[in-house]
């Protein structure tokens, strides 16, 4: 697991609290993020539960 420059999706994720940016290659919920909507950037959005947790 390594930590990367933060990302999104461009997809709105529904329940909402899965809109979120994540930060570590290996994050479950981020490692589903198609590369077409995946995006550079926090947008925002708070951190993803499981990037926190991997801390």
């Amino acid at each position: 697991m390594a930590k990367v420059a933060p990302y999104h999706t461009t997809r709105l994720e529904d329940p909402p609290e899965r809109n979120v940016y994540h930060d570590y290659d290996n994050c479950p919920a981020g490692s589903q993020i198609k590369p077409e909507h995946k995006a550079s950037g926090t947008d925002g959005r708070p951190r993803c539960l499981d990037c926190k947790a991997m801390d």
